[in-house]
């Protein structure tokens, strides 16, 4: 299978190519919501200093149906959204791209300040209502998670040790502290009435099944349960390693949203696990299951991006894919593509992205779902209304049983995709003609149901 050899997918504009070397181009075709349903051809014009133009054709078809996003299967992202005004103009811009992609939920790195005026704690939500109201005119909505900063509140009233690898246990029994926290969160009250579209999800800690947070994190959390309401947001893992179970055993009463690490659920399914397993965990738990898939490493290409979000994600119980993360650096970066950034600043004004062939991948994939989910929803109305749907749902099945089992993951092609073998497996299995092939099947099925239906 051939790997593009471009990562950076560049604005258009005239570059300079000297005699005898290559370069690799990619064209995004952006179509009118409102184009008609049909076909269309045209031709992609390249021209060059001293030579005749050439053209390539080019042909496109326009479905006679408009893509329904679907709120079963959403996408996030961890975005930091920085608030200064010199930086306005760069983060309108970088939202709007994060929602032309299908993103509505975001990390969002906003948080609430506690200070110590006198013997009371004071919280200010100043830059969460300025962040939700910048995120409302984007049209994001849902979960936006928030970091809570109870951590501070403890320091503010005397607390040590509240650090990594400490556990934080003084809190346990200090009310100042419990009431403190529980008055930052009602405080929130204005803001939830203000912004009924989103839903404000508390966090303070990441990664807490390791580098000794478990304690902290959960001494941290005690005062969150005196209201009810407020759900709590945690990173966690799966992998199939001693002390694991008691860990999620011991996490479950202080997390409601689990983000679960996407490369630790491969090798779950690797050692014996599998989807049907923890969509019964999760309801045992009364708890929402996200994951974060990040694009990590050389190897991380365009169609793995694709894959987790269309057939890995569907195949899951899990409900969001809010990977880290959008953009890992100011500047422009040497060696990005370890740093996980799904785009780049351009270097010449540090304000318009620039996407990666994975930040594309990650908007096909969000569209191939959620062709699955309407799939879904057409089969759903032809059940209720007893008309026949059996090659949408022979097809719907067929698509789940594209994702590997255990028995087929157990060895891997490339000694680099140790860690990714449910998604590496996935993704050798396909060439680029399956992705569309599965994606014109699909758009088949939704075309024929919606006229049975009509």
């Amino acid at each position: 299978q051939r790997v593009p050899t471009a990562t950076l997918l560049e604005p258009a504009r005239p570059f300079d190519l000297p005699a005898g070397h290559f370069k690799e181009i990619a064209a995004t075709l952006r179509v009118p919501e409102t184009t008609p349903a049909g076909e269309y051809a045209g031709a992609l014009n390249i021209s060059h200093d001293g030579a005749e133009a050439m053209a390539l054709p080019l042909r496109l078809e326009v479905l006679p149906f408009a893509l329904e996003p679907s709120e079963r299967k959403a996408f996030g992202m961890y975005y930091e959204m920085d608030l200064a005004p010199e930086e306005r103009e760069r983060v309108r811009a970088e939202l709007q791209d994060i929602r032309d992609h299908h993103v509505t939920r975001l990390f969002s790195y906003l948080k609430l300040q506690h200070t110590l005026e006198g013997e009371e704690i004071v919280t200010s939500y100043d830059e969460v209502a300025e962040g939700l109201a910048l995120l409302e005119e984007f049209g994001f909505h849902g979960e936006v998670i928030v970091m809570d900063e109870f951590r501070e509140i403890g320091r503010l009233l005397g607390h040590e040790n509240l650090e990594q690898g400490h556990d934080g246990a003084s809190l346990a029994d200090d009310e100042r502290y419990a009431a403190a926290c529980d008055r930052a969160i009602r405080g929130l009250d204005p803001l939830r009435e203000r912004h009924p579209s989103f839903e404000i999800v508390l966090t303070h800690m990441d990664e807490v099944m390791g580098r000794g947070r478990l304690d902290l994190f959960i001494n941290i959390a005690r005062p969150i349960r005196r209201v009810p309401e407020q759900r709590i947001y945690i990173t966690m893992h799966t992998l199939p390693q001693e002390g694991v179970p008691e860990a999620t055993a011991q996490l479950d009463p202080w997390m409601d949203l689990r983000c679960y690490n996407g490369h630790a659920l491969d090798l779950y399914i690797q050692a014996g696990g599998s989807w049907e397993a923890l969509e019964q965990e999760l309801a045992a738990a009364g708890d929402e299951g996200w994951f974060y898939y990040n694009p990590h490493r050389s190897w991380f290409v365009a169609e793995w991006s694709r894959i987790i979000n269309s057939l890995y994600f569907h195949a899951s119980p899990l409900t969001v894919h809010c990977p880290y993360r959008y953009r890992t650096m100011r500047t422009w970066p040497l060696a990005f593509i370890h740093n996980m950034a799904y785009t780049v600043p351009s270097p010449e004004d540090f304000v318009t992205p620039i996407s990666t062939r994975n930040w594309e991948g990650f908007r096909l994939g969000a569209q191939d779902c959620w062709y699955y989910c309407m799939l879904e929803d057409l089969v759903t109305q032809a059940r209720e209304r007893g008309i026949p749907c059996a090659d949408a749902e022979a097809w719907l099945a067929e698509l789940r049983a594209t994702v590997p089992t255990t028995e087929e993951v157990q060895e891997v092609s490339r000694r680099e995709y140790s860690d990714y073998p449910v998604v590496s497996k996935l993704a050798d299995d396909m060439a680029g003609a399956d992705f569309e092939r599965i994606r014109r099947r699909t758009a088949e099925q939704i075309v024929a149901l919606r006229e049975k239906l009509r």
